[in-house]
């Protein structure tokens, strides 16, 4: 018992030094790189409304799909930390943060629950301490990452409930609602996960209570769909509509070939760079492991074919639909990968244990080499290259200068963001700051004094031309120019009538 009891103490401090060490990695130069751009702020201004003006939504941020939405629980989430703090942008995403850290300890366990053993589960929890890819969407004030911690929960209560603990469904399916409300193609991915898992251990779903059953039904579909089908009541049936419009061809259809091509490197890509590397062939040792992993422990734990039905079935699925795949769609994929790599590694480490070492000093070295080459940079870390150098340190600046500037006199702000011309983000700063510090906002109705904002374009030649053009024939048109400041990647002018 005195073994025992050791050796769960030190799984316990061994878990604590990790998850302080995956967050310091994470909060690494956060305030002064956190980056908020016009998605950050629409969603900050919806959540403002729902706090502020007890203003309630039923529906998310929109799709690239035309008339779907994401489910509004991340709103809902994120109306938590305004609150406490009054709105602080950086206060938010640090409490997102932490939610991605508390994904580590859940982690362990759920190796630990499928394999029933430690190497396994330690090594999955350190490759996620170092992941690039996780490190990346922990740091990033948007919806779409908190797929990683309520996968590893679904996955979790999913594992119990197959070892016989049958409540555990229920937990399954309501995160199963969660994932879908976080990122809307959560719901086809993991609902075809669903459907081969039901498949491949039918046998334990048929010695389930039908109560079980029926609570798991209907406990999941409410927090799945519960707020859609209310807002597409109210609104003629505009999801739906959508979503038939995307399965009848809509949306960004190809032709199989092109589309299985563009699907696969994507999808190869996105494996690489989980673990710190930034060429595809990473993501071949990386499948090679899984694969060797797998072999070697499915005939001793058949609860491991979870894991390659977690990678496998959706990119079957998204193969077999023919659209245009973005990176966010596969974040809920990413606690996958690492378990496939760890359990391969692990067993290669049994038998070859000199291998073993190396291949998993080889995935700590590549993460750690592209965190210390990218992250001061802010390179690989979002969508659009043109993105890259911006700083929240320097938009704070920016704001508080243009006030100062003004000084006390009403003004209205124009600023050239990425995507072109969508405000949002400047426009919560300016009342985050200009409420909270100089007690009063930007009038859009009076333009006799105007800022201008306008960023150093990298890496984008043509974005850069429509730049220059725009300051040409429209800036230029607003007044006379009385002050201008370079301030970190922005210029701001003032400009008066």
């Amino acid at each position: 018992m005195n073994t025992l009891f050791r050796q769960n103490k030190l799984i316990i401090v061994a878990l604590l030094l990790l998850t302080l060490l995956a967050a310091f990695l994470r909060l690494y130069l956060l305030p002064s790189h956190l980056f908020f751009g016009p998605e950050q702020g629409r969603d900050m201004l919806v959540v403002r409304d729902i706090v502020m003006n007890h203003k309630m939504t039923l529906i998310g941020p929109r799709t690239d799909i035309q008339g779907v939405f994401h489910g509004p629980f991340y709103y809902y989430l994120a109306a938590v930390p305004f609150a406490i703090f009054q709105g602080n942008p950086l206060a938010i995403s640090i409490f997102f943060l932490v939610l991605q850290i508390c994904a580590l300890p859940m982690l362990y366990v759920l190796v630990f629950e499928m394999t029933k053993d430690k190497r396994s589960s330690f090594i999955a929890a350190l490759l996620f301490v170092f992941s690039f890819q996780t490190i990346v969407n922990a740091r990033w004030l948007t919806h779409p990452p908190l797929s990683i911690p309520f996968a590893i929960l679904f996955f979790l209560f999913l594992v119990r409930f197959l070892k016989g603990k049958q409540w555990n469904l229920v937990g399954a399916a309501v995160m199963y609602g969660f994932l879908g409300q976080i990122e809307f193609t959560n719901y086809a991915l993991f609902g075809v996960i669903v459907a081969a898992v039901f498949f491949r251990y039918i046998r334990v779903f048929q010695k389930t209570s039908i109560l079980i059953l029926l609570f798991s039904l209907f406990s999941g579909g409410v927090c799945a769909f519960g707020t859609y089908l209310l807002f597409d009541v109210r609104h003629n049936y505009l999801i739906t509509k959508g979503i038939l419009g995307l399965i009848q061809g809509g949306g960004f259809y190809k032709a199989f070939i092109p589309a299985a091509i563009d699907t696969g490197t994507m999808y190869l890509k996105e494996i690489a760079v989980t673990f710190g590397f930034l060429h595809i062939f990473g993501a071949v040792i990386a499948v090679f492991l899984i694969l060797y992993g797998w072999i070697k422990l499915r005939k001793s734990q058949e609860l491991t074919d979870i894991v390659l039905l977690w990678i496998l079935m959706p990119l079957i699925l998204l193969l077999a639909f023919r659209h245009s795949v973005l990176e966010q769609i596969l974040i809920g994929l990413i606690p996958g990968w690492i378990v496939g790599v760890s359990i391969g590694v692990a067993a290669i480490w049994k038998r070859y244990t000199i291998l073993g070492i190396a291949l998993l000093l080889l995935f700590l070295t590549s993460n750690i080499v592209t965190y210390v080459q990218c992250i001061p940079k802010n390179e690989h870390v979002f969508f659009q290259a043109s993105q890259a150098r911006i700083r929240y340190s320097d938009e704070l600046n920016v704001v508080h200068a243009v006030y100062k500037r003004a000084a006390g006199k009403p003004f209205y702000f124009q600023s050239f963001t990425i995507p072109i011309f969508l405000q949002d983000g400047w426009t919560y700063l300016f009342w985050y700051i200009g409420m909270r510090t100089y007690k009063y906002v930007p009038i859009e109705e009076d333009k006799s004094i105007i800022y201008v904002i306008i960023p150093t374009i990298h890496d984008d030649p043509f974005l850069g031309l429509f730049q220059k053009n725009w300051y040409r024939e429209t800036v230029s048109t607003w007044g006379n120019m009385t002050y201008q400041e370079k301030i970190g990647e922005f210029t701001v002018e003032e400009r008066k009538k």
